[in-house]
């Protein structure tokens, strides 16, 4: 399966002396720092905050179904890092203003997530996983189906060569998941978060029993 690198991904903090997040280092043309993208919920404060993310669809033309999406997100861990449950919505507005003159901002008292209940950014929910913080540089894999509306939706906007966007939120207060960003955490040594069209979940499994079953099959006819 081919993968797609994320050409914009944000973490969406609320404004701290000007700018959108509070380490004021390696930051993109737009101020924003471009190291991290991290879900942390409402417990952390003014430092709750959810992830944008978005990709460049050209090179997924000629797709002509989406069974399932599968996010990789590289943990870039911190002092703080909390595991817990996390949720992915797709986008629906790509339009959106990403930089720091726009309203995506975090509301930590919006709980658990922090993204802001009167927001207008069309989120459709895609599923919950489950962070594990294991160390800097696992790749976390999160699998979810895709139903009717929004494969149509995602499609057609590869067949426009558009770009698609997804969020991904704290699902639990206590939850600070830390991922690596487009400018790869800390030291840039990290890869940034991907998508990639696969099988159905209930398929992928269906694959995996069938290549196990193959070689039960040979050694009971051996027997």
């Amino acid at each position: 399966m081919d993968s797609v690198v994320c050409v914009l991904c944000y973490r969406n903090l609320r404004p701290r002396r000007g700018v959108h997040n509070s380490h004021g280092r390696s930051r993109g043309q737009d101020g924003r720092d471009r190291r991290f993208v991290n879900a942390q919920g409402t417990d952390n404060g003014n430092f709750s905050s959810y992830g944008v993310l978005e990709f460049d669809t050209t090179t997924l033309a000629g797709t002509m179904e989406i069974p399932a999406l599968q996010f990789s997100l590289t943990q870039a861990n911190a002092f703080f890092t909390e595991s817990g449950d996390i949720s992915f919505f797709h986008m629906g507005d790509n339009a959106a203003d990403l930089t720091p003159a726009g309203t995506l901002r975090s509301d930590p008292n919006a709980v658990p997530s922090a993204v802001p209940v009167e927001n207008s950014l069309g989120l459709t929910l895609l599923g919950t996983g489950t962070f594990t913080e294991v160390e800097t540089g696992t790749v976390d894999n999160y699998t979810f189906s895709i139903n009717d509306s929004i494969e149509a939706t995602i499609l057609a906007r590869i067949a426009e060569g558009a770009s698609v966007r997804f969020l991904f939120a704290a699902a639990e207060a206590t939850t600070s998941a830390t991922y690596a960003g487009l400018d790869g955490g800390s030291d840039g040594s990290l890869s940034p978060p991907q998508i990639a069209v696969v099988p159905e979940p209930s398929s992928m499994t269906i694959l995996a029993f069938a290549a196990g079953l193959v070689p039960w099959l040979r050694r009971r006819k051996r027997a």
